[in-house]
């Protein structure tokens, strides 16, 4: 081969190679800045005010149900309501405020992909596409909107290893996933978005509970009378009393201990909407008479609440608490059921709890099965939970409001000394001008005195009572404006508790009653000592017969009088001091 030919391939190799080298350096070369352009920027950079928002939506998906729960929070009619959960209002304004803050410009961080293909490795799939399918891979959407207008979309995955608070996160819109920074608290659960605290009442207000365990037979319509147990203390400090405790018992502190905290701790797990017409009825809005119509009266049978003689009453009795601004709450139990929490929290699809298990003769729910502490498993695996329906509503008694005491009364003045004419003349005969002058004047004068004191005592006890009368009547005021209040917010709902609560609250009386242990030595026989008994050998010849003690004792007062003679002739002769007194020294009535 000549030479030539020999550098020509040469060089052609040397081409290609250059050209396979440039190929794969740029292939193997970053995305363009392109693609690098936007990072440190907001996702939505005009998006600045979280009271822009009037709607948020959080899709997260649940594995242990495998499906996607949506929540919804609107601002409807000006008040913030959750559609996904009957309107019912959320009254966590600072959740709602905390989640749209927390939302607002969050920044790109470092570009994490490019690809969907990386999508489920980030965990950045979208909740909501159907088009998806598995379990793993889904993130959590979290949505602000205007109206019908989207303020911010995000789909936030999985967690950044190593790193605090950085997640992997992308626009619905967009295949880009980025790295950011996440200060967030991202729930779906009904309680993080309401005012769970049904009564919202503290241990130091409560000043009655009456525990009534009535029942009902359902299948006569009639109420079968319990137990019913009433504790009261005048005030915070005092301790509480048991009606009907006799000496031989006393309060169980304990047990009224875990019912007040079971009270002041009553949380909400789930809600179901009532009848318009009973709503309305509760909150007094009828008119023309009571509009509770058959299918409101189907409604709360199939709750456990019945209508008896006129009075709505449950199947598994109720629960009076009385506090100290003369609020009187009346808790209805009602029917027993067990479901998913999302069952729990709105019901079944159909509107209605199919979960709801039937009761045994004393209103327990069945135990077949494997549940265990309130918990079983439903067909899809998930975990189910017993709960209970609460009916509430409230009265105004104020017997609980200590009134003042009684109002003082005013001092009476004394009457001036004034002596008739009549009398004048022997009086100043009898007596010397000056000296009756002088002392009625020092009387008089001690007389006002003693009044001037009393009356200034008077009017400043006045003054205070007053002023007790006065708060005493604008509390009287302020719990009858509190009683309509809270009966326009409990009369549009059935509230869910959970069973342990309802466990805690409504006890039988045993529980309330704390056996008196004896103290040392209050075994011991309360016959007192043994008696020798009397002796049966006869007395000693010339011994005087014992007199035969009266069967009534006594009378450690009796006069000398009445105590028995004694005959000196009886006595033995050895003891003459019995019968005459010796002479004492220096007595010369012996000589």
């Amino acid at each position: 081969m000549q030479e030539s030919q020999r550098t020509l391939i040469f060089v052609g190799a040397a081409v290609v190679s250059v050209v396979l080298a440039a190929a794969t350096h740029w292939s193997t070369q970053p995305a363009s800045l392109a693609e690098f352009s936007d990072v440190g920027e907001p996702f939505y950079e005009n998006f600045d005010d979280p009271n822009q928002a009037t709607g948020l939506r959080v899709a997260a998906y649940n594995e242990d149900a495998a499906q996607v729960d949506v929540f919804n929070v609107e601002f409807q009619d000006g008040l913030w309501r959750i559609p996904s959960h009957h309107n019912y209002p959320a009254d966590g304004e600072e959740q709602l405020s905390k989640t749209a803050t927390s939302i607002i410009g969050i920044e790109r961080g470092a570009l994490a992909s490019t690809s969907p293909d990386d999508f489920k490795r980030l965990g950045v799939l979208d909740p909501l596409d159907e088009s998806v399918t598995g379990t793993e891979g889904r993130g959590d959407r979290i949505t602000l909107l205007e109206g019908e207008n989207v303020l911010a979309d995000y789909i936030i995955g999985t967690k950044v290893e190593d790193q605090n608070n950085v997640y992997h996160i992308r626009r619905p819109d967009e295949d880009r996933t980025y790295r950011a920074t996440l200060d967030i608290d991202i729930s779906t659960k009904f309680a993080d978005w309401i005012e769970p605290d049904l009564l919202e009442v503290s241990r130091s207000d409560l000043r009655e509970i009456v525990i009534d365990n009535y029942s009902i037979d359902e299948t006569r319509g009639a109420l079968i009378p319990g137990e019913q147990s009433q504790l009261t203390r005048p005030n915070s400090t005092d301790p509480w009393t048991l009606d009907g405790l006799d000496d031989s018992a006393e309060v169980n502190t304990a047990n009224v201990n875990s019912i007040i905290t079971a009270l002041e701790d009553l949380k909400i797990v789930g809600v179901r909407p009532k009848p318009p017409g009973l709503s309305a009825e509760l909150k007094g809005e009828s008119e023309g008479g009571a509009r509770v119509d058959g299918l409101a009266i189907l409604d709360l049978e199939q709750k456990g609440y019945f209508i008896a003689d006129g009075a709505l009453v449950s199947n598994e009795g109720e629960v009076r608490v009385g506090t100290a601004d003369g609020v009187l709450y009346v808790l209805r139990f009602g029917e027993v059921f067990t479901g998913t929490d999302v069952e729990i929290e709105v019901g079944s699809e159909g509107g209605d709890d199919e979960t709801v298990e039937e009761a045994d003769s004393d209103g327990d729910a069945s135990d077949e099965g494997d549940a265990t502490e309130g918990e079983a498993d439903d067909e899809d695996g998930e975990s189910a939970k017993q709960s209970r329906y609460l009916f509430i509503t409230t009265q105004f008694h104020d017997p609980l409001i200590e009134p003042p005491g009684e109002k003082p009364v005013a001092p009476e003045k004394p009457e001036s000394e004034e002596t008739p004419d009549n009398e004048s003349d022997d009086a100043e005969a009898e007596t010397d001008p000056e000296s009756t002058e002088e002392t009625s004047d020092d009387e008089t004068s001690e007389e006002d005195t003693e009044y001037q004191q009393a009356l200034a005592d008077y009017e400043t006890k006045l003054m205070q009572w007053e002023s007790e009368q006065a708060a005493y009547e604008e509390k009287l005021e302020a719990g009858q404006k509190k009683v309509q209040e809270l009966n326009v917010r409990f009369a549009d709902w059935y509230y869910v508790i959970s069973s342990e609560t309802f466990d805690d609250i409504r006890v039988d009386r045993s529980a309330l009653i704390k056996e008196q242990e004896p103290e040392e030595g209050e075994e011991a026989s309360d016959s007192g000592p043994a008696l020798d008994p009397p002796s049966t050998d006869p007395a000693p010849e010339g011994t005087p017969p014992a007199d035969t003690p009266s069967d009534e004792p006594m009378s450690q007062s009796a006069s000398p009088e009445d105590l028995p003679e004694i005959d000196e002739e009886t006595l033995p002769e050895d003891e003459p001091d019995l019968k005459e007194p010796a002479p004492e020294a220096g007595d010369d009535s012996t000589e």
